[in-house]
């Protein structure tokens, strides 16, 4: 009885040891609600969960690469997420400050230019016709901040980190 009684709590134990470390496990776009953030991994990535790991939420989830040749494993801790983003299956969190190149890149003095930098740079900013930003090279890490004059530029593009006019 007293065997029976103490396999019980042992398993009482553990379901609720596993309830409240796993928050929250579905798909990525429903842990992208639940969290309330934007960004690309709830459509790059698959297998997310929400974990608290010594009192930070972690998520991981398996994201696609650039070339959709794998998913690798990627975690990150959330706490101030605001938009989270797939660089090349690697998960990276930013404010909506920070990762403003996206909407940068339908400004008007960029309008008739074909872009590609903002789905691998941030904190993007724009000064007459300066930009700038901090952008992925090809180790996958960020490089320091570059400045472009797009002027004359047909296109603008990170080639292994740097912000590029291609005329």
């Amino acid at each position: 009885m007293v065997h029976k009684l103490m396999r019980k709590t042992f398993s009482i134990v553990v379901t609720f040891f596993l309830l409240i470390n796993v928050v929250y496990a579905a798909d990525c776009s429903s842990v992208a609600k639940f969290l309330g953030v934007s960004g690309d991994f709830a459509n790059t990535c698959v297998g997310c969960s929400l974990r608290t790991i010594k009192n930070t939420k972690v998520l991981s989830g398996y994201c696609t690469t650039t070339d959709n040749s794998k998913a690798l494993h990627s975690r990150i801790p959330v706490a101030n997420c605001e938009q989270i983003m797939n660089f090349n299956g690697r998960l990276y969190c930013f404010t909506e400050k920070e990762n403003n190149c996206p909407r940068l890149a339908k400004n008007n003095a960029l309008q008739n230019k074909q872009t590609s930098f903002q789905n691998s740079c941030y904190d993007c900013a724009l000064d007459k016709n300066q930009l700038s930003a901090r952008c992925l090279n090809m180790q996958y890490v960020f490089a320091e901040r570059t400045i472009v004059d797009i002027s004359n530029c047909q296109s603008i593009e990170n080639i292994d980190g740097r912000l590029t006019c291609k005329t």
